[in-house]
């Protein structure tokens, strides 16, 4: 099996991948249990949609500046305490059950805070070791497996996720999420003595200074800048994904709730075959202009289920999604990789995974939008159009600035 040799011959990415697995896994459960949880401290969907929001988007903000930390700290030890402090943030919820009735949503904060930066810091800092962990040849190959291993963990995380909350109790879910992410921390504590990382040098720079210089380069860099805009549209559109699900499951199609189980399938299976394909192929165009076609593609089947009125056509629309949306991740992730200078790793690839949650949230803001002023069908046409102009960027950016990668050694 190529995906156990490409394990076997890197321990480091196989320790951190397993990690990955089973904390993403407990953690679906726990994004359930945070939501009913929410819902019992407020008295009204205004204050559960505000405490939400707030909970979400402050660790999000800090996100962008955690990258210079990255840069300038022990990256190894940064992915292990990073599993560690998420436990504690799990943990914060099990002593809320305890807590007086004025300080819990307050608790509820901290807890969120804890686990939301950790995720995003310790993703970061994974990313930027994968060039030290992964030989060139195998970058493409390993990037692509993490992509459909993400879609799998998707399409499951969500179905177990459920299943866990009914049959257990919250406080057993967020015990197991403390669980999971210290066992995490222990495989990448392992997964540290099997790579070197270089040593990073105090730095006596202005620390907003740094951070500038990290935008200095996004904007210097047309491929990098390429790669964050692109995390702009397409995060916009995974926002409204499972929202547009949902509803036209129940208001276009008027199916009952199981038909949604069957377009996630439809998508989360195919997509994991595609990707999984190319990954064994080691696959990467040459030419980035098909790129921007791609996305083009991408976004013009996203328009196309606006226009889906039962759910056989949801699901033929939602494979060529799959299909299509296999090619970019890979793509996006290598070009980083290969474009981003060593030394400024941790502050670019902040920006670009922080840009990519914003925008996911903004996504769903505007989901709420577009259905008030022009209705539901509007929401995947209007986001669609968005995600071809993308397409149309990265094809003029392409044809004047150049089409060629040459990001594999062989």
């Amino acid at each position: 099996m190529v995906l156990y040799h490409l394990y076997k011959k890197y321990p480091a990415y196989g320790l951190l991948q397993v990690a990955s697995i089973i904390t993403i896994l407990t953690n679906w459960a726990a994004f359930l249990a945070m939501l009913v949880l929410l819902d019992r401290l407020t008295e009204s969907g205004l204050a559960f949609g505000s405490l939400w929001a707030v909970s979400g988007l402050i660790p999000l903000v800090l996100g962008y500046f955690s990258g210079v930390w990255i840069d300038r700290l022990n990256v190894k030890r940064l992915i292990v305490a990073t599993e560690v402090t998420a436990a504690i943030g799990f943990g914060f919820f099990l002593v809320m059950f305890s807590t007086p009735g004025d300080w819990q949503w307050v608790v509820f904060l901290v807890a969120r805070l804890f686990i939301l930066l950790s995720g995003n810091i310790n993703g970061t800092c994974v990313q930027t070791v994968i060039p030290d962990i992964v030989e060139k040849d195998d970058l493409v190959k390993a990037n692509s497996f993490s992509f459909s291993l993400n879609n799998v963990l998707r399409l499951t995380g969500a179905s177990l996720g459920g299943v866990l909350l009914a049959v257990s109790s919250l406080e057993f879910v967020f015990l197991l999420n403390v669980i999971t992410c210290l066992v995490a921390a222990l495989l990448s504590y392992q997964a540290t003595k099997y790579f070197q990382f270089p040593e990073k040098t105090a730095s006596r720079k202005n620390y907003l200074l740094e951070f500038k210089e990290g935008i200095t380069q996004i904007n210097v860099n047309k491929w990098v800048l390429s790669v964050v805009v692109a995390a702009i549209f397409s995060g916009i559109i995974i926002g409204t994904f499972n929202l547009m699900l949902q509803q036209f499951t129940s208001d276009v199609y008027h199916e009952e709730d199981y038909i949604l189980s069957y377009l996630y399938v439809a998508h989360g299976v195919v997509a994991f075959i595609v990707a999984y394909t190319l990954a064994r192929r080691n696959f990467l165009f040459k030419n980035r202009v098909y790129y921007g076609l791609n996305y083009m593609l991408f976004g013009l089947i996203w328009m196309c289920f606006g226009l889906t009125s039962n759910y056989i056509q949801g699901m033929i629309v939602l494979i060529l999604f799959g299909i299509v949306g296999a090619f970019s991740g890979p793509y996006e992730r290598t070009t980083m990789q290969h474009e981003v200078p060593d030394h400024m790793r941790g502050r670019i690839f902040a920006t670009w995974q922080t840009t990519y949650s914003l925008s996911i949230q903004l996504g769903a803001f505007l989901s709420g939008v577009i259905i008030t002023l022009f209705g539901l069908r509007w929401v995947p046409i209007i986001t669609g159009m968005m995600e071809i102009l993308l397409g149309v960027f990265i094809v003029v950016l392409s044809i004047k600035v150049g089409k060629r990668i040459n990001y594999q050694a062989s």
